[in-house]
């Protein structure tokens, strides 16, 4: 064994807790890496069926909003503009609207749950569709492929109800395509004339242009051709563009993936933190021997490559175990929890050590041994600044902990940053500054901790006080306290941050949940309501034979034409609705002004966009409709009670006019629900029953937070526990000191045990204060005076964290060992 390895396994050796302490951590980063890293694999690896629909173009022409999202219509001369570009005289205009076929008391399905569509049969003409027998439709015929044809059983010439935004219309099947055109797995393709498709309610404007390629024309020179001469619209490969919803599947995998990723960010810039924490504790703990080897020679850089080789001697080994043995059952389980909270479909593949996997596993080492090394850079660099003749002559090679300006002047910046926030927002409405507060406690939090060491001595005192109660040895704790304020701070700080995030990241979201379903309550006063039932909405019109009062309500976006801001324009969740029907049916709070305004070309907002927006009642509003279109429209009231709700009010007619596909999202019923046709794709439904169903947030929406703070206060109570640790093992002399002047043993586990609970007290009341203060102006937002408080960050994690610091400080202090053999061990 080299000279340069038994150095290391002989401080291994005598003082197990400083190679503990990075080894735990390099393990809980290789495992939780590793099971993030095999669940990405599997979700990115899943091979779903392709919905039916483009592919055969060779480019697909679209409009874009202001935030540079796909717009959902062209304007009127885009066809003309199109077709002016060389190779582009073959373009058509492509429509689409949701068409769903009845079949007995339900909606045939499309994919995945998702709403049937039906497009233009010009633009299946020009993407290659063909008839297997047939003819093209004229009127409201209908077009379905062969597959659909034969699971629904029907052929030419029969009549089969669809429900649309017209309502429930009998359509003439004209034709079938062959069989290869549309699948059962790609779902059903249904077609429409053109005409019919034009004229059905909504924005008649086309929603894209297809463009297909001339024999021998290549596609992507075509679409830079397009580019070029289209300037203001996008050009996109046909497998690029999406047309209709999402399907449940599609929206669970990607919400798995955005939650793994937001799960590795997390892990990495908090096992960086707590690993360069660590790393450092170690190095200045191992002073006196680097001093020595300085001093009899050893260079800088030697000494420097010697800190960084012990942390990859520990991490490399412990990454490799831990990717190897704990990361395939930690995803297998993983998979099925996510399964079980209804995040992931119950289809998702199980977790297995393929090509792929094992991919993901090495990367999974890589990653933790590179964030050990990086992470040790600090501690090779104090290392490698160490003066031996200076520490010699001192008579210590320990290093004196100092307050550093380098961290004053890191915790100002992150307090001035902090700040920002507020200040962006200050003209915002009440819900933008509850938010802009709750983003100002997640960067005060990291800065307070930064600044802990000029912090702690301002809470000292209180919990020295407090500390006095213990008679014996109170006052001793209170000493320490007071005047090792630096090793305090070590224990404070952890403490603040993983009690602050937490108790904000896991409040936050149960404080605005609350608020949405107060107002939801209070704000829904229609007794019965008619909801989509397997279906992407309900049709416009209300049924011939209902003659109670009923009020739509229609879901769309717009946007401020404008306004510019630093992201960029932003949509805004609008609603279409009769003004005049609302009231007795949904209660939106005083209004200054009357909903019984709202026609022609004027709109109402919620109090907290219209002052977001700097909106007056009275002033003409440029906006952009969901089709794309500007309109100016006069602000005529606005309203509270909109946690949840749309944040501006259309007139009816103005909203479906410039829709792309108009369906309605409810109708809040008045009258006798009993006299409410029975219609496919709509269910009637008690209020009780609604708001019983009410759920503000996605699954996947609601496990973000929490996976966020506990990997974050997770890492932070490994850094507590580590520091509380190590913090002892400068204390030995201490302990036999207090020993052999008569202090009992039960008084010396009080003494260690009450100082590290007391500085990590310190922590957790600070991460509280700034947790629970930080989220007082979202929960005035939501109309409550305090915030809803979640009991895992404000009861759960500050007994961990008052656990972290008290157990492994009694275990590295073992004053329970007898004197005389601590002597004779000859460490502490």
């Amino acid at each position: 064994m080299s000279a340069r390895l038994r150095l290391f396994v002989s401080d291994a050796r005598h003082s197990p807790g400083r190679v503990l302490g990075v080894a735990i951590t390099c393990l809980v980063t290789a495992v939780v890496v590793g099971v993030a890293a095999l669940l990405f694999t599997t979700l990115a690896g899943w091979e779903q069926p392709e919905r039916a629909g483009l592919g055969s173009v060779s480019a697909v022409v679209v409009a874009t909003t202001p935030d540079d999202q796909v717009a959902g219509a062209l304007p009127a001369d885009a066809l003309a503009r199109v077709r002016a570009v060389s190779g582009a005289q073959q373009a058509v205009e492509y429509r689409d609207r949701t068409v769903s076929i009845v079949r007995g008391d339900a909606l045939l399905p499309d994919v995945d749950g998702r709403t049937t569509r039906a497009w233009n049969f010009s633009a299946a003409v020009a993407d290659g569709y063909q008839l297997d027998r047939g003819a093209a439709p004229a009127g409201n015929e209908l077009v379905v492929d062969g597959a659909t044809a034969a699971e629904a059983g029907i052929d030419v010439g029969a009549s089969v109800p669809t429900v649309s935004a017209a309502g429930v219309v009998s359509r003439r099947v004209s034709g079938i395509l062959r069989a290869s055109e549309g699948t059962a797995a790609g779902g059903p393709v249904l077609l429409l004339a053109d005409p019919e498709l034009a004229t059905m309610a909504g924005s008649t404007l086309p929603h894209a242009i297809l463009v297909p390629g001339a024999a021998g024309q290549d596609a992507a020179e075509l679409r830079a051709a397009l580019g070029a001469g289209l300037p203001g619209l996008r050009v996109l490969a046909p497998e690029d563009y999406r047309t209709g919803d999402t399907g449940v599947t599609e929206n669970k995998i990607g919400g798995g993936i955005n939650l793994l990723s937001l799960l590795l960010f997390a892990l990495i810039t908090s096992a960086a933190t707590v690993l360069g924490t660590t790393m450092s504790l170690w190095t200045s703990q191992r002073t006196p021997q680097l001093t020595v080897l300085r001093a009899l020679g050893v260079s800088s850089g030697r000494l420097r490559r010697m800190v960084l080789g012990d942390a990859a001697l520990i991490a490399v080994p412990v990454a490799l175990l831990g990717a190897l043995l704990g990361a395939l059952p930690g995803a297998k389980l993983a998979r099925a929890a996510l399964v079980d909270a209804d995040i992931l479909p119950t289809d998702t593949p199980a977790v297995s050590l393929g090509g792929a996997a094992v991919g993901a596993l090495a990367l999974a080492v890589l990653l933790t041994v590179s964030l050990t090394l990086v992470a040790s850079l600090s501690g090779a660099r104090q290392a490698g600044r160490l003066d031996a003749a200076a520490a010699l002559n001192s008579g210590s090679g320990a290093v004196k902990l100092r307050r550093r300006f380098s961290r004053l002047l890191i915790g100002l910046i992150l307090l001035a940053l902090g700040a920002a926030p507020m200040l962006v927002n200050g003209g915002g409405g009440a819900l933008v500054m509850g938010a802009a507060a709750t983003v100002s406690v997640l960067i005060l939090v990291p800065a307070l901790t930064v600044l802990s060491p000029w912090l702690t001595p301002l809470l000292t005192p209180l919990a020295g006080l407090v500390a006095r109660l213990d008679r014996g040895v109170g006052h001793l704790i209170a000493s320490n306290l007071r005047m090792s304020t630096l090793r305090t701070a070590g224990l404070a700080g952890p403490a603040l941050l993983a009690v602050g995030l937490s108790t904000a990241l896991l409040s936050a979201p149960r404080t605005l949940d609350a608020g949405v379903v107060e107002q939801t309550t209070q704000r829904v006063q229609a007794g019965h309501l008619v909801v989509p039932a397997g279906s992407a909405g309900l049709p416009l019109a209300l049924p011939a034979g209902y003659t109670g009062t009923a009020a739509r309500l229609l879901d769309t976006t717009i946007q401020p034409a404008a306004e510019t801001s630093q992201g960029g324009p932003t949509g805004i969740a609008a609603a279409g609705a009769d003004g005049a029907a609302l009231a007795g049916l949904l209660d939106l709070g005083s209004a200054a002004g009357g909903l019984t305004a709202l026609t022609g070309d004027t709109f109402a907002a919620s109090k907290d966009i219209a002052k977001q927006h700097k909106w007056d009642i009275g002033e003409q509003v440029p906006l952009l409709l969901d089709d794309g279109t500007r309109h100016d429209l006069r602000l005529v009231t606005t309203y509270g009670n909109d946690l949840g709700f749309a944040g501006v009010l259309l007139p009816m007619e103005l909203a479906v006019a410039h829709s792309p596909d108009p369906m309605l999202a409810m109708i809040l019923l008045g009258g006798d629900p009993a006299a409410w046709p029975a219609t496919p794709g709509a269910a009637v439904i008690d209020r009780d029953t609604y708001l019983d169903a009410l759920d503000p947030r996605e699954s996947a929406d609601s496990l973000a937070p929490l996976i966020i703070a506990l990997v974050l206060a997770g890492y932070a109570v490994l850094s507590l526990a580590n520091s509380a640790g190590l913090a002892q093992a400068d204390r030995g002399p201490e302990n036999r000191t207090l020993r052999l002047l008569g202090g009992r043993k039960d008084q010396l586990l009080r003494l260690v045990a009450g100082e590290a609970l007391a500085a990590a007290a310190i922590g957790i009341v600070l991460g509280l204060l700034v947790g629970i203060g930080g989220l007082l102006p979202l929960a005035r937002a939501t109309g409550r005076a305090l915030p809803v408080l979640d009991v895992m960050g404000v009861v759960i994690i500050p007994l961990i964290c008052g656990l972290a610091a008290v157990i492994p400080a009694v275990l590295a202090a073992r004053p329970l060992r007898p004197v005389t053999e601590r002597a004779e061990g000859g460490t502490p």
